[in-house]
């Protein structure tokens, strides 16, 4: 499910395992190590980074860098997943060009 509120995050309208897989295509400004993760928002709590995560260095300005990580998340009904991003220089600026995030139930949920 999209939200309609906020586009940016899925919602997961059944429990279980899910697989979630992402790439993308960036550029930068700077001498950075950028990091792009998935953080999930269990229904009603705070969000968390999850291991599924991918760390690319872009080296000078005008690089541009891809690349994709997947990964296995367990997640209740009414749980939300967005991509987020991160730079080790506070200065960054980050132009995206693609992102594709796939999510695909794969399992029932760990009782």
């Amino acid at each position: 499910i999209i939200n309609g509120s906020d586009p940016a995050r899925i919602i997961v309208g059944e429990a279980g395992l899910y697989k979630v897989e992402f790439c993308l295509s960036i550029a930068g400004t700077n001498n950075a190590q950028i990091e792009a993760a998935i953080f999930k928002t269990p229904n009603g709590s705070s969000a968390a980074k999850t291991r599924v995560r991918l760390l690319t260095k872009l080296a000078s300005s005008g690089d541009i860098g891809s690349g994709a990580a997947s990964g296995l998340i367990e997640l209740e009904a009414g749980d939300a997943i967005d991509l987020r991003f991160s730079a080790t220089s506070t200065m960054e600026k980050l132009y995206i060009y693609v992102i594709n995030v796939i999510v695909n139930k794969v399992g029932e949920a760990t009782p």
